[in-house]
């Protein structure tokens, strides 16, 4: 009984300071409750895509007279931060029952359930918000930073989380891409017989290490990234670092990894499929700089 006294009391001490953060968060959940869970007014997921993708953008997004809609492309790019929104929530929830001591377990600081909050939000955004459009033969992604690359090709519709890791690690986009490909081939549901996982095929273990969800694509490129440019401060070459992002660490410090035909062969196509990126990227500022 004491416990639950104690539980009380924290809940009531963490209404009281985090009152307005609450009711922000209640503004929130109301239309979600409405548009996905409450059975008069629900909406499927496709439903909601489609009905999001075929309306034209508010007036204050400044949309250029004479742009369309690219409904498809806009269609793909709300069905991947749909998914990627279940995940974050999905997160947000068993931190915080784990933060609020009601899921055993290690306790989730109330920074992580806040941060949770954060990403959640802006995938919502992203979400509800992003329209592709076409524009004098140009691709450009209303609401978002970026210009999408190409939304169709396997490898790049994961542009944003590329330069993403790219701008956090320092790392070369096209490096990331390269070993996408040669990983996964784009796939986010790759799993290799060895029990490798997602775009950038992160072992259990090493994803745990580096404090990823390798399930979760965004995450799973910024693990794949970080543990890149360790192995590459760590053996100074981009050889050393894919030898060892194929065959393991020790392999390259031993020099046995020259002795795997496997290894050889990603040592050797990984830079070929870089140059293919680089020059797409290349490409894709210029066209970036020339809209300025």
């Amino acid at each position: 009984m004491s416990l639950l006294r104690r539980q009380l009391k924290r809940v009531k001490r963490f209404i009281k300071k985090r009152r307005r953060l609450l009711l922000t968060l209640l503004i929130w959940a109301l239309p979600l409750f409405l548009l996905f869970f409450f059975p008069p007014t629900r909406l499927t997921g496709e439903r909601l895509i489609d009905l999001l993708s075929n309306r034209k953008p508010p007036p204050w997004v400044g949309m250029p007279q004479g742009a369309k809609v690219d409904i498809d492309q806009t269609k793909q790019f709300k069905r991947q931060k749909l998914a990627l929104l279940e995940v974050k929530l999905n997160g947000l929830g068993q931190d915080a029952l784990a933060w609020t001591g009601i899921k055993s377990g290690t306790g989730a600081a109330w920074q992580k359930v806040k941060q949770d909050l954060i990403e959640s939000g802006n995938v919502l955004v992203e979400f509800w918000g992003v329209s592709i459009i076409i524009y004098q033969g140009q691709t450009i992604v209303i609401g978002e930073g970026s210009n999408p690359i190409n939304l169709r090709d396997r490898v790049l519709r994961w542009q944003t989380p590329i330069e993403a890791a790219s701008a956090k690690y320092q790392l070369d986009p096209a490096l990331i891409a390269a070993v996408i490909e040669q990983e996964s081939g784009g796939d986010p549901e790759a799993l290799s017989p060895a029990g490798a996982i997602g775009l950038m095929q992160l072992m259990p273990a090493t994803a745990n290490s580096l404090g990823v969800n390798p399930y979760d694509p965004a995450q799973n490129i910024d693990g794949g990234a970080h543990y890149l440019i360790i192995q590459l401060k760590r053996f100074g070459s981009l050889d050393g670092a894919l030898a060892a992002y194929n065959a393991g660490p020790g392999s390259v410090q031993s020099q046995r990894w020259v002795l795997i035909p496997e290894t050889m062969r990603y040592v050797e196509r990984v830079p070929r499929l870089m140059d293919k990126y680089e020059q797409i990227w290349r490409q894709h500022r210029q066209t970036e700089a020339k809209q300025r």
